[in-house]
């Protein structure tokens, strides 16, 4: 049984890696790390498809932009 949840929280993080926009790095590193740690302590599921999302949304709300993403 524990192999199987392993298994499906492994699955379910990269399922949320995958939301977030492909191969780019955030710009603010500083930024994105203290939302990032915001994010940890808001959903205790983290990552998770809710709180990438929420996190994506408040980087770009304060002015985050991500390498390559034009402007």
């Amino acid at each position: 049984m524990a192999g199987s949840l392993q298994e499906a929280l492994t699955a379910r993080q990269e399922a949320a890696k995958s939301l977030m926009p492909s191969g780019k790095q955030p710009v603010n590193t500083r930024l994105y790390s203290r939302l990032e740690y915001q994010a940890k302590k808001k959903f205790p599921d983290h990552p998770s498809t809710a709180s990438l999302t929420w996190l994506d949304t408040k980087y770009k709300q304060r002015g985050g932009t991500y390498e390559g993403e034009q402007q």
